[in-house]
């Protein structure tokens, strides 16, 4: 009896192993996922920013859709574009 109770106690013990390395990859999955699904997100925004882009030709618009897109990237509440003249560097 005593044998078998050792027997029981340790796979027992091996299924409580194994129960946390599975909630423990459970666990590493949804953080994956979630990060997958936020690159993902980036990643359709930076698109429909650089489709908005090639139909805009002034330079006002463009900085102004660039500026709105890196707001909402960083989930800002305001930014600001300064343009530098690279042979006098002002600004």
């Amino acid at each position: 009896m005593a044998e078998r109770t050792a027997q029981l106690t340790a796979a027992n013990q091996e299924l409580n192993r194994e129960i946390v390395e599975r909630k423990r990859a459970e666990d590493a999955a949804l953080v994956l996922k979630d990060a997958l699904a936020s690159e993902l997100s980036t990643m359709t925004r930076l698109h429909e920013l650089t489709t908005r882009l090639a139909g805009n030709t002034g330079l006002q618009q463009i900085l102004e859709e660039v500026l709105d897109a890196a707001i909402g990237l960083h989930d800002a509440d305001f930014g600001l574009v300064q343009l530098c003249n690279t042979e006098t560097g002002r600004t």
